[in-house]
């Protein structure tokens, strides 16, 4: 199984002049999904670096913030001073300082790439970690906030644009909560900016949005039949009446396999009575 470094390791390089829409409008979703890129560079030397320090920061060897001292020195070592444009010996240069998040040394810029390149390689390691018994025994994902926000995004809104343009396939019904089967086409529709939103990455996977604070978590199918949710052959859910080998893996690794060996024994002493 690959690890989060590794996903993003095995990304091209994306060189464009290209800004976060003009990425969105001109290049193929499945392209940046498999691409290593920032808006407005097109600087190999820079990307290279970029990409490696990132897969640093998703297995953990470096913080952010030593994520952006690097940066900076790599920047500086390439020739780049927002200063005096940018990139000083290009010659689309003008001369005028870079500001705000056109600044490629912006700290505040910096720390977005790394915390979006580890949340979507997290969240694609997840996904290909997904087995027949992981999704019969958690068939949904429930999307909520992990990470506060001083100026928090509608996300109701949000997820109500996202199930009307698919219909609320394999979504839950009431719209109350954030909870959809894994195959239902609703988060391809959030990741695509369903209902006109511009901020989105497109893909069917957290974080959707840059900077979005959000994520998601496995829905057990006990819960999903509580719900009335259908599953992908559009029959209710009934919930599971005994455990299987999933369960038993996931209790092994909270409380010791003696744990485990205990109870299934219990469990078959009462099968036998």
């Amino acid at each position: 199984m690959k690890s989060p470094a590794q996903i993003i390791l095995e990304k091209a390089l994306l060189p464009k002049h290209l800004d976060s829409a003009g990425f969105r409008a001109k290049v193929a979703a499945d392209v940046r999904r498999r691409s290593f890129f920032t808006a407005r560079c097109a600087e190999e030397d820079f990307l290279a670096p970029c990409r490696g320090a990132c897969a640093e920061v998703a297995e953990g060897r470096i913080g952010q913030g030593d994520f952006v001292r690097k940066m900076r020195e790599t920047l500086d070592a390439l020739g780049y001073d927002p200063e005096r444009g940018g990139w000083v010996d290009k010659p689309d240069n003008d001369g005028e300082p870079v500001r705000g998040l056109k600044d490629l040394t912006s700290e505040t810029r910096l720390r977005l790439i790394a915390r979006t390149q580890s949340q979507m390689a997290a969240s694609v390691g997840r996904l290909n970690a997904e087995t027949e018994d992981t999704r019969w025994a958690h068939p949904a994902w429930l999307l909520r906030r992990f990470v506060g926000k001083k100026a928090s995004r509608d996300w109701q809104e949000r997820w109500l644009a996202a199930a009307e343009s698919v219909d609320w396939e394999g979504v839950e019904p009431s719209g109350d909560l954030f909870i959809a089967l894994k195959s239902s086409p609703i988060w391809q529709a959030i990741g695509d900016g369903a209902g006109g939103y511009e901020d989105t990455l497109g893909n069917p996977f957290p974080p959707f949005a840059y900077n979005s604070g959000m994520d998601f978590e496995r829905v057990s199918r006990e819960t999903c039949a509580t719900l009335d949710l259908p599953d992908d052959n559009g029959e209710i859910m009934e919930a599971r009446l005994e455990p299987n080998e999933d369960d038993w893996a996931w209790a092994a690794e909270k409380f010791g396999d003696d744990f485990v060996s205990a109870t299934r024994a219990a469990l078959e002493d009462m099968d036998e009575t």
